[in-house]
């Protein structure tokens, strides 16, 4: 089991440094002041986080860092996510699939 996770835990990082790599390239050729249309105001950051790095930051959705829990599902201390130029902490909810509320309020 140990070979498993350690291996699920490669692939993780790996992953992660993929995806940093593309959103780093993504964010480059994005537009600086995007259009905006209708009544949505302009948001004055955004961070795209993918799966892989809230794997890592919660330790893989770690007992140890659930921190409570809701009816869409538990939510997690996230620790060492890159924000903008800081590292911080943050509360990631993750959707329990077995919740008859989140499946009306997500889908």
């Amino acid at each position: 089991a140990t070979s498993i996770v350690n291996q699920a835990r490669s692939e993780a990082a790996e992953i992660l440094s993929n995806a940093q790599r593309q959103a780093e390239s993504m964010a480059s050729d994005a537009p600086q002041n995007p259009p905006v249309s209708g009544r949505i105001a302009p948001l004055k950051s955004v961070t795209i986080m993918f799966y892989a790095e809230l794997l890592r930051s919660t330790g893989f959705f770690s007992p140890s860092a659930l921190i409570g829990r809701g009816g869409f599902g538990g939510v997690y201390k996230a620790e060492g996510l890159k924000i903008g130029d800081r590292m911080m902490q943050a509360a990631i909810k993750r959707l329990d699939t077995d919740s008859m509320q989140g499946q009306r309020e997500f889908l």
